[in-house]
């Protein structure tokens, strides 16, 4: 169970619940987003994406671009319209709310110490995370990148969580195994 008042977002390591979503896991880091107002389109994005990204290896020195995982929002690959930012306006468009994944995702990569390569802001403020540590994508354009740093593999974990955006790197062991024998 979560603790009640959560702030809207933050690092993992202040709400041991969860972390506690994957037990068996070595985290070196994490962070969460709440979903604020957020259509079942939009909710169905940011799982969609989720379900790309999570169990993603990363093996040391290698670059991770998030739309290299996650693929092409379109329709065709099981992607809703739902609002995204397009200049200065809010428009439909296909795949809205997959940027507060690469944002959630952004943010558990500092939170573990990796390399940002490639990230870009917003054209409007966001409301769930703080100013500046939004990263938003759009395939063929604007992607997320950033370099394992760490001497081992890492594994990227993440769901959606009662109302939240719910990301973790955790910690591989040399054989590629983690913790549970993956």
């Amino acid at each position: 169970n979560l603790p009640p008042q959560l702030p809207i977002w933050g690092d993992l390591k202040a709400v041991p619940a969860m972390s506690g979503l994957w037990p068996d896991q070595e985290i070196i880091g994490g962070y969460y987003t709440t979903l604020i107002n957020s259509s079942a389109n939009r909710n169905s994005n940011i799982v969609l994406s989720c379900g790309k990204l999570n169990d993603s290896v990363i093996k040391p020195g290698q670059i991770f671009s998030f739309n290299a995982v996650v693929g092409n929002r379109t329709a065709a690959a099981g992607y809703l319209p739902a609002p995204v930012f397009s200049g200065k306006k809010i428009v439909t468009g296909i795949g809205g709310g997959v940027c507060q994944a690469s944002t959630t995702l952004y943010n558990s990569a500092l939170q573990a110490g990796m390399k940002i390569v490639e990230r870009h802001p917003h054209s409007l403020a966001v409301k769930y995370v703080a100013p500046n540590h939004d990263a938003t994508v759009s395939y063929g354009s604007a992607d997320l990148k950033f370099r394992n740093s760490q001497d081992y593999a890492i594994k990227i974990l993440a769901r959606v969580y009662n109302n939240y955006v719910v990301m973790a790197i955790a910690r591989l062991q040399p054989d590629g195994s983690g913790p549970s024998g993956y």
